[in-house]
């Protein structure tokens, strides 16, 4: 369908005057480049006041939104509508612009769609706010609605404190909030959450405040942590660097700057979050790994055990703890400033 909007703007613009049509194509972006241009560029290349290409481009619009009434253009324009209502009904009629575009129109017709849009009466444009995205609804009604739902989610998620899946917002929405919003489609309930831009989804599509780390991970720090808990295991700190790069391509809002080896190391290292559990391995504290050497981990299986322990009962729980080789935990147990074998050759801590 996108090629259908690219297809009908064009035929549109066909026979319209050199200089309005393509202010009309540089304002909204239509030329090859898909780059909509301000009037003050426009204006320059024409030699006239940005006040004169508004008053061009409004004058275009006006003339195309009567075009679009004659039967050579009805039928087509109505199709289009039509394709966008659906879409818009789908959703609880009214959706955030970014993603409507893009479901209608694709990374090459979102432009010729938005041009469709702003030259239909059946449809609304609501502006940025400070807590919203723009979107476009059939009225006024239904956006308000979904701000108040959006405000409802917020409190809810600040309450509870912690992200939901799909599942889980649902059960929440049947349960507290459908009463006063009615009994709304799952696409409706999560186009009408997607325009606020203090609630967003992590990048395995759970639901939470845009402020948290979780949702939102910004620093070095926080990117470790999405990504050991993602892949639920300890990691070598390469690794961790490199699921961090292909992290960054699936967050919306993240520079694509691609982490550095070393600087990934150095946070590892610095911060009490993460624990060497192994030559270049880290894993989550909060997993339940203790920091210091593998003599420092026997330590604590000895002096945490009522009696001594046998060889083979450390390694097996120094193994829950570091990924480290049999030979390298005996090693460590064979120095005698710190453990005693006893005639059974059971170990403990020496005395001191």
């Amino acid at each position: 369908m996108n090629n259908d909007f690219k297809k009908f703007s064009l035929k549109l613009l066909e026979d319209f005057p050199l200089r309005s049509k393509e202010v009309v194509l540089r304002r909204f972006g239509l030329n090859p480049s898909q780059k909509a241009e301000t009037l003050e560029s426009i204006g320059r290349d024409y030699k006239i006041t940005r006040e004169r290409v508004r008053q061009i481009e409004n004058d275009s619009l006006k003339r195309l939104k009567e075009k679009i009434s004659k039967p050579k253009f009805k039928s087509e324009f109505e199709e289009l509508e039509s394709g966008i209502s659906a879409v818009l009904s789908k959703n609880g009629n009214v959706k955030k612009e970014r993603s409507l575009l893009s479901d209608l129109g694709g990374k090459e017709g979102k432009n010729f769609v938005n041009f469709i849009l702003c030259l239909s009466p059946l449809f609304q444009r609501f502006e940025e706010g400070e807590n919203c995205y723009a979107v476009w609804a059939l009225d006024k009604e239904t956006v308000e609605s979904a701000k108040s739902l959006c405000f409802n989610f917020e409190k809810k998620f600040q309450e509870i404190g912690k992200t939901l899946t799909e599942q889980e917002v649902m059960a929440v929405y049947r349960k507290e909030f459908e009463p006063q919003n009615g009994e709304l489609e799952k696409e409706a309930v999560f186009s009408y959450l997607e325009i606020c831009c203090r609630l967003a989804k992590t990048v395995d599509q759970k639901w939470g405040l845009a402020s948290w780390s979780e949702v939102n991970p910004k620093t070095i720090k926080d990117k470790i942590e999405m990504v050991l808990k993602r892949e639920k295991r300890p990691l070598h700190f390469q690794d961790i660097s490199s699921l961090i790069e292909r992290l960054n391509g699936q967050l919306e809002k993240v520079k694509k700057i691609s982490p550095h080896i070393q600087t990934v190391h150095n946070e590892l290292i610095k911060n009490n979050n993460f624990v060497l559990v192994g030559r270049g391995i880290y894993a989550l504290k909060e997993w339940g790994y203790e920091p210091g050497q593998v003599k420092d981990i026997i330590l604590k299986v000895l002096s945490d055990s009522s009696q001594p322990l046998a060889k083979e009962e450390i390694i097996q729980a120094v193994s829950r703890q570091r990924a480290v080789k049999e030979s390298t935990i005996l090693s460590s147990l064979r120095n005698k400033n710190f453990f005693n074998k006893d005639e059974s050759g059971r170990y403990q801590v020496r005395e001191a």
